[in-house]
Parts: C-alpha cells; structure tokens; sequence
C-alpha cells in the first residue's frame, strides 16, 4: 500500500487497525510480511505526524511550557491512541515485530496448525472451535459491570467468573476493563485476589448475542 494511499485516510481518527497479508499474491511468506511490515511503518508515520500536528494546534490554544518527544515516546503515545494488528505468515518475523514493539500481530498460518493439532490430539476440543469462529456461535464482548454486579461488590476475579457461569445464559469472563484505563487486562494473574468492581468497570466476556 503506497504512502499517498494512506494519507487519504483519516488515520488520527483511528482507535484500531488490521493489516492482512496480501494472500492473493504470489510472492513469498517473507516477501508478503515484507509488504504488510512497510504498510505498518507507514502507518505508524502518518499517524504520529498528524497526532502532533493535533497537539501543536491544541497547545497553540492554550499555550503551556511542554518538553519535545522523542521518536520513541511519539510511538508510545501513538501506540495507545490506536492498536495495529499486523498479520504476518512467516515466523520469523514475529520477532522482528516483538523486538521493534511496534505493533501486536497474528501468526495466521501457526494458528490453523495449531487448532489442527488441538483437534487430534481431543475431538471435543472441535466443538469448542466451531463455536469460537462459526457466525452464529459466540462471541467476545466488553459490556459494564453494573448489569452483573451490585455497586462497589467486594469480589475476586473467580467470583465474578462464577456469576457469569451460572447465568442462565451462561458467558465466560475473559477479562476486564477498570473505569478510567484505555485497555483491558485478559486473564489477570491475581484471579483470587478481591477488588471493589465500579459501577462504570467493563467485562470482557464470551457469551452468545
């Protein structure tokens, strides 16, 4: 994707974005990432152009003293405003992407080997597939902790886990969202410690629509 393609869209309104390998291609896994990591670094280019250019105009309005961003910290900030999925085909550049830590990435063609195996090593595990990726199976949600919980309830991560479970419908906590933060924890590692859930706290949960 060239530069000028990109510039005509309104990327600095963007709170996510995926990047797919061109699978119609005939070229290579590593030829193929080549081209989605370039569309990434683009990307990531115009965004932090225009995320300061957004900054310069909101501080001209009201000026206050402010020390200049590196490259980096401009990355950091940029990598918070808008989450890029990159998908990439050869392994090897997972590490590539990892190292720079410019962007989270799928390992498509590892994630299809790997469901295979799942699959014979236990058939039941099919099951829970098709319902992971069919179109009327179920699906992941961020919804408030309010319709679960009462106020301000004292409960670990396995509490809320066994609320949800028992529902009539029944949904599985994934993670959550605490009121103020921009990203969600997935499978925190203190499930059985307690905390005061918000009001305005959200629930990452698989359940059916």
């Amino acid at each position: 994707c060239s530069r000028r393609a990109l510039e005509r869209l309104p990327l600095e309104r963007f709170d996510s974005a995926i990047i797919l390998a061109d699978d119609a291609s005939d070229k290579t896994a590593t030829d193929r990432d080549s081209q989605a990591l370039a569309t990434l670094l683009l990307l990531r280019d115009i965004q932090m152009q225009r995320f300061k250019e957004e900054d310069a105009s909101s501080k001209r309005a009201s000026p206050t003293p402010t020390a200049t961003a590196s490259w980096a910290e401009d990355l950091v900030e940029a990598k918070h405003r808008c989450v890029v999925l990159s998908e990439i085909l050869d392994a090897r550049t997972r590490n590539l992407i990892a190292d720079a830590g410019i962007s989270d990435y799928v390992l498509s063609n590892s994630m299809v080997s790997d469901a295979i195996a799942m699959v014979a090593e236990d058939r039941n595990v099919n099951k829970i597939l098709n319902t992971l990726f069919e179109e009327e199976g179920s699906e992941i949600y961020l919804r408030p902790a309010s319709g679960y919980l009462p106020p301000n309830a004292e409960l670990s991560f396995f509490d809320v886990a066994a609320i949800l479970r028992n529902r009539e419908a029944p949904e599985v906590l994934l993670g959550f969202r605490a009121d103020g933060e921009h990203s969600a924890v997935v499978n925190p590692p203190d499930k059985g410690e307690k905390r005061t859930w918000a009001e305005h706290d959200m629930l990452v949960v698989l359940a059916e629509d």
